[in-house]
């Protein structure tokens, strides 16, 4: 076994990185690409990328004269907000799938259905009298 490390540029790290974070390939296609043994570089890879992202943009709110902690909290809320995103798109995408489920019509769906069927009657019904 050599101890032989590869020293790969930045652009070629940010290109794989990119591919892997876009979904065009999975950790594996790039290992396999790369002649990696296992995907964990990838990781390592897109955490050191992350890592610069966020001291750049540090660096950005001292030069602006914004106070690192105000700048820190905003960059936490930033990341919280994206990771409730990611969150709130996996559950419509869970409840759409529900949704088209043949046979999968429950209770409160349809008392639901027959709600709004009953606003848009009652919205219909307001704008005559007007």
């Amino acid at each position: 076994m050599s101890g032989k490390r590869i020293k790969y540029p930045e652009e070629v790290k940010r290109k794989a990185v990119e591919d892997f974070v876009s979904g065009r390939k999975t950790p594996q296609q790039i290992a396999n690409e790369f002649g990696f043994k296992d995907s964990n570089r990838i990781y390592t890879w897109k955490a050191m990328f992350d890592e610069q992202i966020k001291s750049d943009r540090m660096a950005k709110g001292k030069k602006e004269g914004i106070p690192r902690e105000l700048m820190k909290r905003f960059l936490e809320l930033e990341a919280e907000n994206e990771e409730l995103k990611k969150s709130l798109g996996k559950q419509s995408l869970i409840i759409d799938l529900l949704k088209k489920m043949p046979g999968n019509e429950s209770v409160l769906e349809r008392d639901a259905s027959g709600l709004t069927e009953l606003i848009k009657q009652s919205a219909v019904k307001k704008r005559r009298l007007k």
